[in-house]
């Protein structure tokens, strides 16, 4: 292929984007200068990617890629040019869904390793994912979901069960804890029915989590204060443990969420800004 042809269709390819995707045209004419400079046959490089591009045309869309996510020195990567061309031809995906997952993914590296471990990544939700940004599904893995039950304006923890289930994920491929409180502890002081809640069910349950050896994933930051207790004052007039609470001189009450945080802080976890708790 003529460099003159390489051109060509570079000028075709960046016309799309700039009237599908509104791209500026000062932005199109930049893509076009580093393109040109890159296909410099006068270098090793150069010549290696005209080569390329005359094996497999696709790759000048593996190079647009690389260059509209900022991965400069990725766009003259041979075997990373040929990884994104062939991952935009047999999942049949669009360079501007490929730019977007990138993005996503925080890098080019990152979302490598996604598509390398058959990673799925869930974003779309009915509600916002308060903590740790997109759900992250790694094949072979389990996904353990830790969080508030029923939070105000974001995602709780069985609602998004539910969702993810809706979305093609196997409930054996997932855990959550979803169990009540058992109605015959109803006459225990809170502190007691609390403890032997987390005794004989919680903990047993983030035992199972670790020994799962799938992702630890909280929807909810578990540092923050508000998420670390029940206030008493903030619970509805109408709710029947408001006035037990109050009661039992009770102010506030520990949440299970800040509790499963301290036990995998003792059992050598840390939490990550992603939402996974991962060992040390």
């Amino acid at each position: 292929m003529k460099i003159r042809e390489l051109k060509r269709k570079l000028v075709v390819l960046l016309t799309i984007f700039s009237v599908v995707f509104s791209f500026a045209q000062t932005d199109c004419e930049l893509k076009w200068s580093r393109f040109t400079k890159d296909i410099d046959v006068t270098t090793d490089i150069g010549k290696a990617l005209v080569t390329a591009i005359d094996e497999n045309p696709e790759t000048i869309t593996s190079w647009w890629v690389f260059d509209t996510v900022g991965e400069d020195a990725l766009r003259t990567n041979l075997e990373e040019l040929s990884f994104v061309t062939t991952h935009l031809k047999t999942k049949n995906k669009t360079a501007e869904v490929i730019v977007d997952e990138i993005k996503n993914a925080g890098g080019y590296v990152n979302w490598k390793n996604l598509v390398k471990k058959g990673a799925k990544v869930f974003k779309t939700f009915s509600k916002p994912i308060e903590f740790g940004g997109d759900i992250v599904k790694n094949a072979g893995k389990k996904l353990n979901i830790i969080g508030r039950v029923n939070p105000s304006g974001s995602m709780g923890t069985k609602r998004l069960f539910n969702a993810l289930k809706r979305q093609g994920i196997e409930e054996s491929e997932m855990t959550g804890l979803f169990k009540p409180m058992p109605t015959e502890w109803v006459d225990m002081k809170v502190i007691d029915m609390n403890t032997k809640y987390w005794k004989e069910i919680n903990a047993p349950h983030i035992d199972d989590v670790i020994a799962n050896g799938g992702d630890i994933r909280f929807i909810h930051d578990p540092r923050l204060v508000r998420n670390q207790y029940n206030l008493v004052n903030d619970m509805s007039d109408k709710n029947p443990f408001k006035a037990k609470c109050i009661k039992e001189g009770l102010t506030k009450i520990k949440t299970f969420m800040s509790m499963e945080y301290d036990y995998l802080v003792s059992k050598g976890y840390t939490l990550l800004d992603n939402g996974l708790m991962v060992k040390k």
